[in-house]
């Protein structure tokens, strides 16, 4: 998949609103979802089959996308959500283009579903302030940075798949167990970099098909490294696997800096 760093800022087509039931808990250090009714449907709803262009600053509560339909945030133009709860994609959220920004700026907010967010430029933005944290059980592509004081918290898969840099450059990093967590795939130009400023508990797998995942800042993890092509570059200590989680390595390369120390278990 190849995008390219701008993508035509379109003009906005208006969805239908629609109430959807559904309700997120946490157990066991799993994600559980289940159907319940929300009080009242998102500010933006886009329904199976359509497109709607967010192409200047507004803000919504939280967002509804169905399966086969597109959210697009054109290039300078921010939309904040400002919802304590949560946000469903099935379809697609696309950050097209230069200053194309998703932010959230007040309340904690998850967002899941069985679509993705794509970024298509390396300044488009997923924004997180201090003191929020967000959560994402969705798919996160392409090539953006993921930024701000906040707390992301990876439930589903990021993964750089295009030519560019998806930069993680957040206050605090989280993970869940499980394969595809971060993921760097399809084109040697891509690159998946870590930066946040600290973490907490991580355990996803980290899966290098093409490109380079870069870690900039130290990092311990439960989750396995697994290598098929392309490069992991280690720039800070890093510390993967444990007695259920080893390395798999079928080509590439691992590349540690100097003086930084890596282990595997």
């Amino acid at each position: 998949m190849n995008r390219a760093q701008n993508v035509y800022c379109g003009k906005k087509v208006t969805g239908f609103r629609v109430g959807v039931a559904r309700a997120l808990a946490a157990s066991a250090g799993l994600l559980l979802f289940a159907a319940t009714a929300r009080a009242r449907p998102c500010d933006i709803h886009v329904g199976a089959g359509q497109t709607q262009s967010i192409c200047s600053d507004q803000s919504a509560d939280c967002i509804e996308v169905a399966s086969g339909g597109t959210l697009e945030i054109c290039c300078g133009t921010t939309l904040t959500l400002t919802g304590p709860g949560w946000s469903t994609v099935n379809g697609v959220v696309k950050l097209l283009g230069d200053g194309s920004e998703l932010a959230f700026t007040t309340r904690s907010h998850t967002v899941y579903g069985s679509g993705s967010i794509d970024g298509f430029h390396d300044n488009a933005e997923i924004s997180i302030a201090g003191g929020t944290t967000l959560t994402s059980a969705v798919a996160i592509t392409g090539h953006l940075k993921i930024g701000g004081d906040g707390t992301f918290v990876n439930f589903a898969k990021v993964e750089a798949d295009t030519s560019g840099t998806l930069l993680i450059d957040v206050g605090t990093l989280d993970d869940y167990p499980g394969a595809d967590r971060w993921v760097v795939s399809t084109d040697a130009y891509a690159r998946l970099r870590l930066n946040p400023t600290t973490q907490n508990y991580m355990a996803g797998e980290f899966w290098v098909v093409l490109g380079t995942i870069e870690i900039d800042t130290p990092l311990i993890t439960t989750g396995k490294l697994d290598i098929d092509s392309g490069v992991f570059q280690v720039d800070a200590d890093t510390t993967m696997g444990n007695n259920n989680n080893h390395l798999e390595f079928s080509g590439g390369e691992i590349v540690v800096a100097s003086g930084v120390t890596f282990t595997h278990n």
